[in-house]
């Protein structure tokens, strides 16, 4: 049982991941583009 769930968390935690970093690569680029207007980009990069 334990072994399955694992095996199961790997699985989703994996395609989770896939589209958290697509995710994250976008929201990164437009808050770089938006930290670089405001010079804030430390304080927002600390966020993630």
């Amino acid at each position: 049982m334990k072994s399955r769930t694992l095996a199961d968390f790997k699985r989703f935690f994996i395609a989770h991941n896939k589209v958290q970093t697509i995710f994250c690569k976008k929201v990164k680029k437009n808050i770089i583009k938006k930290a670089d207007s405001n010079r804030q980009m430390p304080d927002l990069l600390i966020l993630f």
